[in-house]
């Protein structure tokens, strides 16, 4: 029997993976730093996507994430 082996996203926004995360891109970008992950400019690729997820832990499905109210700066 094949081991079937999770798939990673295509490359996403940085708005998409803070979507993912259920927080605004700030806070993504505060993680971020914190954790020293510096992303080059750009869509964020796989590899980089993957090595997020291993730092900051994998995204909780969208159901059960709070909403997410953007302010307008």
């Amino acid at each position: 029997m094949k081991e079937k082996k999770a798939r990673m996203p295509m490359a996403k926004s940085r708005h998409e993976l803070a979507k993912d995360f259920g927080v605004s891109y700030t806070t993504l970008y505060r993680w971020l730093k914190r954790h020293s992950i510096h992303l080059p400019p750009g869509l964020v690729t796989p590899q980089y996507i993957e090595k997020i997820y291993l730092e900051l832990g994998f995204p909780l499905p969208e159901e059960y994430q709070p909403e997410v109210i953007e302010s307008e700066d």
